[in-house]
């Protein structure tokens, strides 16, 4: 069967509109759209049969649905209106009455089901085409600002918001405080139970009333109108350690933003006002959401201070023999037992790349100590009953704690947390990566 013998059996199958039968063909006519191909099919056989084809038709395929492309790109329009976006990408949720109407127009003809494309596929083009022209946005496939999804059988417009993920590094600069948000353990971050307000927590459902998520994210929300936000960090400190020196990596992920060109420097200097005395920030840039998954996967080592008080005199040659030992030896360590409540009981390997130090006083040592991502310091002090090996307090044969924790770096081993690629808008005026 010839193409004219086609489109004549397609034609006989009942009315059809000019794009539904332009889809068909549409691997032929490269730069027309399917309703021009379909018009130009229509337009010869109707000088060949000599006889008028009107433009618009009742078509049993597409139901008229062709022909709403503009009024698809107004709902879109008026959705997206209040949202701040550069980029966007269109999807169609079919109607599966017009997928089964496309399907069997092709098995009526004796096409294959994959011929030519499908309503949905134009739809996503044209009305996407529409939309770039009103709103002088540009289409992008990948990771754009903003979804637009087109469900044709409730004739109703989705705007999915990429969410917008700033780059930075923290320091805490008070103890007491966790990364992250910390629900009640009583009331398991309800705020309440069953005799009503949780006394634990007054109702907040919170186990601390302050993180260091809290105040960052506040801060952000609020500049980029978000509705929520989560917080991930390149590894986390005890909630009783700072984070000082250069800073902590992390990436605050805010949801469903309506602003996008946030100052960045107004930005940081609001955060560093509204956490003043507890966290400082200093962010890097705009990113990709791939850079949570490298901050989160990239191994760091982490270079502490540590206060250490032991129960009895240490002589001074001693602690010193101790760190020599201690220094590039590999650790042996089960799960701290301050853990094991909420950790696998598993027995982990991690490396001591230095350790240094002196004596402040007969019962009391400074060290500084650099160690391998998921070294625990506190149990290679102690020792924590001998499920640490070797530790500090076996060496030097006096029982020993931390007293304070400092974490001063945060390093990258074999690589940078500050990635080039994923970095889509910097802070001007920004130093590089430390």
């Amino acid at each position: 069967m010839d193409l004219f013998e086609q489109v004549e059996e397609i034609m006989g199958q009942g009315e059809i509109c000019d794009s539904c039968l332009g889809q068909i063909f549409a691997n032929r006519g490269h730069g027309l759209t399917n309703r021009e191909r379909g018009r130009a099919w229509k337009t010869v056989l109707a000088m060949e049969n000599e006889k008028i084809v009107e433009r618009e038709v009742d078509c049993w395929v597409c139901l008229g649905e062709s022909y709403r492309f503009r009024e698809w790109a107004d709902l879109a329009v008026a959705e997206v209106r209040e949202i701040e976006f550069e980029t966007y990408k269109i999807g169609t949720k079919m109607s599966p009455l017009l997928d089964e109407n496309a399907k069997l127009l092709r098995e009526l003809v004796g096409i294959s089901v994959d011929s030519g494309e499908f309503l949905k596929t134009e739809m996503n083009r044209e009305v996407g085409k529409i939309i770039g022209d009103r709103t002088g946005k540009s289409f992008q496939e990948d990771s754009p600002d903003i979804v637009i999804l087109l469900d044709v059988s409730t004739r109703s417009v989705e705007i999915q918001v990429s969410p917008i993920c700033i780059y930075g590094r923290y320091k805490k600069l008070i103890r007491g405080i966790p990364q992250t948000k910390w629900p009640c353990g009583e009331c398991k971050g309800k705020g309440t139970n069953s005799e009503g307000v949780c006394e634990r927590c007054g109702g907040s459902g919170k186990q601390y009333e302050e993180s260091v998520q809290e105040l960052i994210d506040s801060v952000a929300i609020g500049a980029t109108e978000g509705e929520s936000s989560t917080f991930h960090g390149a590894g986390r400190e005890d909630i009783d350690a700072k984070m000082v020196g250069t800073g902590r990596p992390f990436v605050v992920e805010i949801k469903t933003p309506k602003k996008r060109s946030v100052d960045l420097q107004i930005l940081e200097e609001s955060m560093n006002e509204a956490a003043t005395g507890k966290v400082e920030v200093e962010l890097e840039g705009i990113v990709s959401r791939k850079m949570v998954a490298h901050i989160k996967e990239l191994p760091a080592s982490k270079t502490y201070e540590v206060g250490v008080k032991f129960e009895d005199v240490v002589e001074k040659k001693l602690l010193k023999k101790a760190l020599e030992v201690l220094e590039g030896v590999e650790i042996e360590q089960e799960t701290p037992t301050r853990v094991i409540h909420r950790r696998a009981d598993k027995t982990r390997v991690r490396k001591v790349y230095s350790a240094k130090g002196e004596l402040i006083s007969p019962t009391g040592a400074n060290l500084e100590i650099h160690g391998e991502k998921g070294l625990y310091i506190k149990e290679l002090v102690s020792g924590d009953n001998g499920r640490t090996k070797p530790n500090l307090a076996e060496l030097v044969g006096v029982e020993a704690v931390v007293e304070t924790l400092d974490v001063i770096s945060v390093v990258a081993e074999g690589g940078s947390f500050r990635v080039p690629e994923y970095m889509l808008r910097q802070k001007e005026s920004k130093d590089m990566e430390k």
